[in-house]
Formats: C-alpha cells, sequence, structure tokens
C-alpha cells in the first residue's frame, strides 16, 4: 500500500470499507501520507466493539445512527462526518407499506455464522442452529406456518439442511437460494439478526422479529425502539412468533410507526438524493 500510494500521489482515496483488511492498511497509510480517505457507510454495526472505530478521514454515513455512534465511540474522529442516506434504497418509496394481517410465511435472513465473520465476543458460530431450533418450536405451536431460510453467504446451509431432514418438517421449512428481495416480499413475518435485512423489511412493511441468541446484547435497536418484536432466548423467540400471530390492529398501526421511525434514523433521507449527495461530498473533498 505504501509503495502504491507513493507511486500514484492520489489527492484522495475512496476505499468500501475502512476496518477490515486489506483496505483498513490502505487507509492507515494514507492516513499517515496525508491523503483523504473517503467512504460510504457500506452496512449496519452488526458487531460489538470491532466496529466501534472510524479510521477514513471523510465518511458519508446513512443516517444518524452510525453517525451518532461515530462521534460517540470512535477514539480517532473523522474530519467529516454527513447524513447522505443510503443509494441501495433510492428505489423504494419512503412510506412503510402496511404490516401483514394473515402471517403464515415466516422469512428468516440469517446474518454471517462462520467464525471469519463471528468475531468475539458478540457472537459464536452455532448461533444460527440455535435459533433454527427456536423456530422449529415456534413452527410445531403454528402448523399453518411455513419457514424459509435465506441463508447469508458466510452462514452453513448444508447444517439447516440436515437439520430440517431430522426434524421432519420437510414440507414446512426450506433453505433459499433465490434473490432475497422477492423473498422477503413475500413475507408475513420476517426473522433477522443484527442485519442490514431488518431495514430491508421494514422498506416493505413487514412483521420483523429481532432474534438474537448471543451472550452479549444485541447491537440494533430493532426491539428497544418498537420496531421489532424482541427475541432474545429460546423462549422468548418462540412467544415472538406466536404474538406475529396474534397482532391487533393497533399492534400493526403502531409497528409500522415505529419501524418509520427507525428507519429515518438509521437510513436517513429517502428521498431519492442519496446518490446526488455523495457525489457532492466526494466532490467537495477533491476540490
Amino acid at each position: 500500500s505504501d509503495a502504491e500510494l507513493a507511486g500514484l500521489k492520489p489527492h484522495a482515496v475512496l476505499v468500501p470499507v475502512d476496518n477490515a483488511p486489506p483496505f483498513m492498511e490502505t487507509t492507515l497509510v494514507a492516513r499517515r501520507r496525508g491523503i483523504s480517505v473517503i467512504m460510504l457507510q457500506h452496512g449496519l454495526d452488526c458487531e460489538r466493539f470491532y466496529l466501534d472505530d472510524a479510521y477514513a478521514s471523510h465518511i458519508a454515513t446513512w443516517g444518524r445512527y452510525r453517525r451518532e455512534r461515530y462521534e460517540r465511540d470512535s477514539v480517532h474522529q473523522p474530519s467529516c462526518l454527513r447524513d447522505v442516506g443510503n443509494t441501495r434504497y433510492e428505489h423504494v418509496d419512503k412510506a412503510v407499506g402496511s404490516i401483514a394481517t394473515s402471517p403464515g410465511r415466516w422469512v428468516w435472513v440469517t446474518r454471517p455464522h462462520r467464525p471469519e465473520k463471528c468475531y468475539a465476543p458478540s457472537r459464536r458460530v452455532d448461533e444460527g442452529l440455535r435459533i433454527f431450533d427456536a423456530l422449529v418450536e415456534a413452527l410445531r405451536e403454528t402448523p399453518s406456518a411455513v419457514l424459509i431460510i435465506q441463508c447469508h453467504t458466510f452462514d452453513y446451509p448444508e447444517l439447516y439442511e440436515r437439520r430440517i431432514a431430522e426434524c421432519g418438517l420437510g414440507e414446512r421449512v426450506q433453505v433459499s437460494r433465490e434473490a432475497i428481495w422477492p423473498i422477503l416480499a413475500s413475507a408475513d413475518v420476517v426473522i433477522s439478526e443484527d442485519s442490514t435485512a431488518g431495514l430491508d423489511a421494514m422498506l416493505l412493511g413487514k412483521c420483523l422479529v429481532h432474534a438474537h441468541l448471543s451472550g452479549a446484547p444485541p447491537v440494533m435497536p430493532f426491539a428497544d425502539m418498537r420496531a421489532a418484536l424482541p427475541g432474545f432466548s429460546h423462549q422468548d423467540l418462540v412467544g415472538a412468533m406466536r404474538r406475529a400471530s396474534e397482532l391487533s390492529d393497533a399492534d400493526r398501526v403502531t409497528m409500522q410507526r415505529r419501524q418509520t421511525e427507525f428507519l429515518d434514523f438509521a437510513v436517513g433521507p429517502r428521498d431519492g438524493k442519496a446518490a446526488n449527495r455523495f457525489c457532492e461530498f466526494v466532490a467537495e473533498v477533491l476540490t
């Protein structure tokens, strides 16, 4: 990185992430050389401790949630932090859709459970199977429900498929390898871990359950802000799936309102202008 930057002599460096190799090394070398490093927030904070610090000098965040966390927790403070929104959500309507009234199709979007993506002490590699066991118990309580498991690319789909065969629920549980948005759109209830999938579900107006069976507290405040039902233990998760089937009209209206508030907090402005704002942000750094 040092030799490359010495030869290229860039005015600025754009990195997709500033806290993981090899981009972290490039970021630190650039900082030492006085070169601006620009980053656009790429995801939610799905880990504790490891993602507290900012290293890039100029960071465009989606919304207040990440910006305020950097301002509060990062030892190194960027030269500039600015909310620009999420370019990935440019095509999605600002209004959150109505929460479903007949939750019979459950979609669980897993987070990474492979060791290289499970940073101690936040996570354990067996957390996915523990969540699966709780959801199977909930399925047995709700004979009309089916479960679709949308695996992260850093998860173990073969372990779920083996467990499905063992529990004898093959007709009601399946592992999906399809694109995530159509699967989410077809869901009545979405089970998310500390994951951007929770935001996707909110944008689509889905009843959301926050599954978290780690020894450390959850990172994302989905449940704290009442945008999701909490499932932070085996029994709580089973109970949350039961509650999802029993939401009153008032409960659904409240969840819809809270999800809108959460999106304003975490995603920032959803006005179709996020890409333009980020381009303006980069242009300011380069001038």
